[in-house]
């Protein structure tokens, strides 16, 4: 009787009305990086449109797993969203608010972990184009010998959790290190700023030597390290630029900003500070330059994991 009486109440409704919900600000940013990804991935990236694009969108006190992969656990269903064009589910954060990263959260594939545009620092638009550089880490990462490249690398040591492609101890206050880098890194930003002109040629014609001087400063090991970035988070950055420049009118702007932070961080070259996070521009600028002077280098990119891009 208590049931019917509630049933007639419309406590379901009041129920469903009370859920938390994917907020309606990111659910429209999380639409337009999939729009984007849709419309341009395949000609920024060919075939990167088949790659599940599983993300979890992370709130103050909730995660709402937007287009899963696979069957979630712990999460509660609530339902098709027609805006994002799969399931949403929910459950209460775990995450970091502020996070942005691709790891395989819930095994592979790996999923893409994300904070709202103001707890990661960025714009709507910078967020956006921040989820389709992740989103092209679950290319990388979704090939079935990512695993067995990485372990290949022998860096790993005892750490099985992965973090020791962030903290391993590359030489970053190496002095030798830092001179070659800088030599590097400022004859990349003079080739990059030239490509389409005709200083391109003579820019260019110094950087394989400088990038060989920086390579002989480093171990076997660091050189392994090296490549890791570069074809990780470089050609991630590059990616990020290519999708902006093709994204539409709407983020002209944004592309131009993104290509000018990568000159100005190479001609402002800070190994020692920005440390892993100098690898991001460095290999955003290779790769540009072999977009010019070997077209087909992304033929064998995923062929010949963490190999050396020159």
């Amino acid at each position: 009787m208590i049931r019917a009486v509630l049933l007639a109440l419309g406590l379901p409704a009041l129920l469903a009305a009370q859920r938390p919900a994917l907020p309606d600000a990111d659910r429209a940013h999380l639409a337009e990086s999939f729009r984007i990804a849709a419309a341009v991935g395949d000609s920024v990236w060919p075939g990167w449109g088949v790659v599940p694009f599983e993300v979890v969108l992370v709130t103050a006190d909730h995660e709402f797993l937007v287009r899963p992969a696979r069957t979630p656990r712990d999460f509660e269903p609530l339902g098709f969203d027609s805006l994002l064009g799969g399931d949403v589910w929910m459950r209460a954060r775990t995450f970091a608010p502020d996070l942005l990263a691709t790891f395989p959260a819930f095994g592979m594939p790996p999923t893409v972990i994300v904070g709202q545009p103001e707890a990661t620092g960025k714009s709507p638009a910078e967020w956006v184009i921040s989820v389709l550089h992740e989103h092209f880490h679950q290319l990388q990462m979704g090939d079935s010998d990512y695993a067995s490249a990485a372990a290949r690398l022998d860096l790993a040591g005892d750490d099985q959790s992965g973090m020791w492609m962030l903290n391993w101890p590359f030489p970053y206050d190496s002095a030798a290190v830092r001179t070659a880098y800088d030599t590097l890194s400022l004859v990349l930003a003079g080739a990059v700023s030239a490509i389409g002109t005709e200083a391109f040629s003579p820019r260019v014609a110094p950087v394989p030597l400088a990038l060989a001087n920086l390579i002989g400063t480093l171990s076997p090991a660091a050189q392994r390290y090296f490549w890791l970035q570069v074809w990780q988070e470089g050609v991630s950055r590059y990616v990020e630029l290519r999708v902006a420049e093709a994204a539409g009118a709407a983020y002209t702007d944004l592309a131009w900003r993104l290509r000018v932070a990568i000159v100005r961080e190479l001609t402002q070259p800070d190994l020692a500070g920005r440390r892993r996070g100098s690898f991001y521009a460095l290999g955003a600028g290779l790769a540009l330059v072999l977009d010019v002077t070997d077209p087909e280098w992304r033929v064998r990119y995923r062929a010949k994991k963490f190999a050396p891009l020159f």
